[in-house]
């Protein structure tokens, strides 16, 4: 009997110390789940996020300095066939050829920007050769696509909005170079012809445009295609002028009786302050400033004759003046 008594003591110590020991090993297990990171946990995900945010930073910045790059290329190339355009005129008016090694400053977008001139004899000089983008210009171009592309690829919330940013400054300077290729082009095919006044007041100059006047510029071009072969001719009265912030171009169907005709209008360009004109003589001996002209016909001048460059300068919200200079094949 002490024997068994023994024996069930034994048991019941085992199963005392078996069902303590599972008990103290589930409430181990719990709280070892129930630990947070552990401090190289922490400091790998530390360095992470410290390699990743630098990266993110510079990426974002890029597209902001692409943003500006795009716009500083744009105002100094106008900036460069402005000064192009100052040159012709010299050689024209003076017979003056540029300096080699002249340089200088010119303000354009409430920016100054420095100019050189270097020129270098050639045996053939083809003034109607128009050379397309060079190759540097389309490396550059692949290298902003691929950049954006890679960009959308790394983070795409912050690839996103910073090309809502880069492609809001890239269309701006396009509507802008697009107002400017088109009055340039206007400008480039302007011929010396009048027209009659609807109103009966006599003829109208073959250009007009300045203080006072109507339009800003006002004249008659050539070269309108006809690819419809509609019944019209290839002649074309434009008008530009500013209205509600806005640069519109107005052309008519007809030269001449314009009045009893609603021109058709094309909203060149939103967001200008103002828009001024000056026109060069074509007697003027130079460009400096007591040559040119803020109206034009001058009075008590000839109305037939044309001007020989015209300047234009646009005064927007976002870029400040921008002026551009155009010379007259007929001036």
């Amino acid at each position: 009997m002490k024997t068994l008594n023994h024996r069930v003591s034994a048991k019941g110590s085992s199963l005392q110390a078996a069902k303590g020991s599972s008990l103290q090993a589930a409430k181990g297990s719990f709280l070892k789940a129930a630990k947070g990171f552990t401090l190289i946990e922490a400091m790998v995900a530390l360095v992470i996020v410290g390699t990743a945010l630098p990266a993110l930073l510079f990426q974002v910045l890029s597209i902001t300095d692409n943003t500006a790059y795009l716009r500083d290329k744009a105002l100094a190339q106008w900036v460069a066939q402005n000064k192009m355009t100052e040159l012709r005129l010299l050689k024209r008016l003076k017979g003056e050829s540029p300096t080699n090694n002249e340089d200088g400053e010119v303000e354009m977008a409430q920016t100054q920007w420095k100019w050189k001139v270097s020129s270098e004899k050639t045996d053939f000089i083809d003034s109607f050769n128009r050379v397309g983008f060079t190759l540097v210009e389309v490396i550059v171009a692949m290298g902003v696509a691929a950049l954006v592309a890679s960009l959308a690829y790394q983070s795409l919330s912050v690839a996103s909005e910073s090309a809502i940013r880069t492609t809001a400054a890239a269309e701006r300077i396009n509507h802008i170079d697009r107002a400017w290729q088109l009055l340039e082009t206007d400008l480039r095919h302007l011929v010396a012809r009048g027209g009659t006044d609807p109103l009966g007041g006599g003829e109208i100059p073959p250009l007009e445009g300045g203080e006072a006047s109507d339009y800003t510029l006002y004249f008659v071009r050539g070269g309108w295609v006809n690819p419809l072969n509609q019944q019209r001719s290839l002649l074309q009265r434009v008008g530009y002028l500013m209205e509600d912030d806005t640069l519109w171009r107005y052309y008519w169907y007809r030269v001449d009786g314009t009045g009893n005709e609603e021109p058709q209008k094309l909203d060149l360009l939103e967001k200008v302050t103002s828009v001024r004109v000056r026109f060069l003589p074509g007697t003027a001996r130079g460009i400096d400033e007591s040559q040119w002209q803020v109206l034009w016909p001058v009075r008590g001048g000839d109305t037939k004759e044309l001007p020989a460059a015209v300047e234009v300068t646009l005064e927007l919200e976002d870029m400040g003046e921008i002026t551009r200079l155009f010379a007259l094949a007929s001036g």
